[in-house]
């Protein structure tokens, strides 16, 4: 599960597409991936900017702006509130809405996040958890602990 927070006095557009400042919490979200909150569904994300260049994904710890196609600030999606998603597969958000309590849905959530379920899934529904960018080039990197490719880090 990915979670996100509107930032407040970021909004620059309110509808047709709302377009909101955000920062991820955790997680990942992908272009086309769908927000929800207090277990209702709230749009798809139908862009991603980060310092004004259009992307397919955000990660964790960084902000950037998201568009909304069928969303109205104020309306549907709010500053200062948190939105998330589940992509490991479609049952998982209709087994989250219904009757569960706070420990059981807690318990399925983190049965979705464990590596012994993600690893159960078929190559075409994993997701992946992390981007890692090089701090100097922002090309992705395959290896977790790394902070630089291997292309700038040759060049050091």
């Amino acid at each position: 599960m990915s979670e996100l927070k509107t930032l407040k006095g970021f909004v620059f557009r309110k509808s047709n597409p709302a377009v909101i400042g955000i920062k991820v919490i955790e997680g990942t979200f992908n272009k086309g991936d769908t927000l929800y909150h207090d277990n209702k569904e709230v749009d798809t994300i139908s862009q991603i900017q980060i310092d004004g260049k259009t992307e397919n994904y955000i990660v964790k710890n960084q902000e950037g702006v998201i568009s909304l196609n069928n969303s109205t600030i104020d309306k549907n999606i709010s500053e200062d509130k948190l939105y998330y998603n589940i992509s490991y597969d479609s049952g998982a958000m209709h087994k989250l809405q219904s009757d569960m309590s706070k420990r059981e849905r807690k318990k399925f959530i983190d049965h979705l996040n464990s590596d012994a379920y993600i690893n159960s899934l078929s190559a075409d529904k994993r997701t992946v958890n992390q981007h890692i960018k090089c701090k100097v080039c922002g090309e992705d990197i395959q290896q977790e602990n790394q902070q630089w490719c291997d292309s700038c880090l040759a060049e050091v």
